[in-house]
């Protein structure tokens, strides 16, 4: 009996981190209502809002979707592409106060050559950035 057992646990441990390798980390964005951003995605991703009186979705490209601020709140916005799915946290204030997070969001999703984790409360960034953005964060 020990041998089945042993199996299901495999089994079911492979499938854990098949599910969890399928979801790539969280993004956020904290907009300003009537701000626009633009964001990536990979051509044919499905995009679902979870609250469209928060934040309306328009693609631009098979490549970009424009996001717009709506209404003041708190929502999100999920991009699945084959077996990856990407959830983006949706924040919109009446006054915008980008915090240190928010601004380091934004050049991530900019930036191909930039990494970013998040591992109990610590920020790892690596990679590289370009001129632009060291210049203006000097």
């Amino acid at each position: 009996m020990e041998g089945p057992i042993k199996l299901m646990c495999s089994a079911l441990l492979c499938l854990f981190i098949y599910i969890a390798g399928a979801y790539a980390s969280d993004l956020s964005y904290v907009l300003k209502k009537g701000e626009t951003q633009i964001v990536s995605i990979d051509p044919g991703t499905d995009i679902v809002v979870s609250d469209e009186s928060i934040v309306d979705v328009h693609v631009l490209s098979n490549s970009q979707v424009v996001l717009r601020a709506l209404g003041e709140g708190e929502t999100d916005i999920w991009l699945s592409h084959r077996d990856k799915v990407r959830k983006l946290d949706i924040s919109v204030s009446d006054t915008l106060s980008l915090s240190t997070s928010a601004r380091i969001n934004a050049i991530v999703e900019e930036e191909n050559d930039l990494r970013k984790v998040d591992k109990q409360g610590v920020t790892v960034l690596s990679g590289q950035v370009s001129k632009r953005h060291y210049e203006s964060n000097r």
